[in-house]
């Protein structure tokens, strides 16, 4: 296993617009409200009525309009990753989409995320990522989808999934991309 040297910039407290605030007594909080409140006054969304929900059942984002059954992945984070690869050519159902979205983000923004460490709070801080790859998954055009989780002293903080630009011709080789 390779190792890396990592200079010590002192605790964070600002990544990718995500605040990060160390309790000594009750751990770290995670939250986005200055990001989000900012991303709303930008596209004028800051009076918006919120929703509790970031994608509706009316937004049917499927490929396949005349599929004889519905899909196994009904979830709403994977309709939201199906409505970001329309940024090339967006449509007026793309563009209520980002709106419900939006939203969503105006409802949730009060939100934190605790990451409680029952009283043993440190400067240590346990940073996991895993990662995986659905070999040739989407069925259209053969190509993989990659994913990754991100947990933070055992809290998952963040997920991705993405359609990987190539084919593979391999499960290696999508894994490894």
């Amino acid at each position: 296993m390779t190792s890396l040297s990592i200079k010590f910039l002192g605790i964070v407290n600002k990544f990718l617009g995500l605040r990060i605030e160390l309790d000594n007594s009750n751990g770290y909080v995670l939250h986005q409200e200055p990001t989000l409140e900012l991303l709303l006054r930008d596209f004028g969304m800051e009076s918006c009525n919120g929703v509790l929900t970031p994608i509706g059942d009316e937004c049917n984002m499927d490929d396949e309009e005349d599929a004889e059954y519905l899909p196994a992945r009904g979830a709403k984070g994977d309709r939201m990753q199906k409505a970001t690869r329309q940024t090339h050519r967006p449509t007026i159902k793309d563009w209520k989409t980002a709106k419900r979205i939006t939203r969503y983000l105006k409802m949730s923004k009060n939100l934190k995320l605790h990451l409680d460490s029952a009283g043993n709070v440190s400067e240590d801080v346990r940073v996991e990522c895993w990662s995986d790859a659905d070999f040739a998954a989407s069925k259209a055009d053969r190509k993989s989808i990659s994913g990754c989780v991100l947990t933070v002293d055992g809290v998952m903080v963040l997920w991705l999934c993405k359609k990987q630009s190539g084919v593979s011709l391999s499960t290696m080789e999508a894994e490894f991309i």
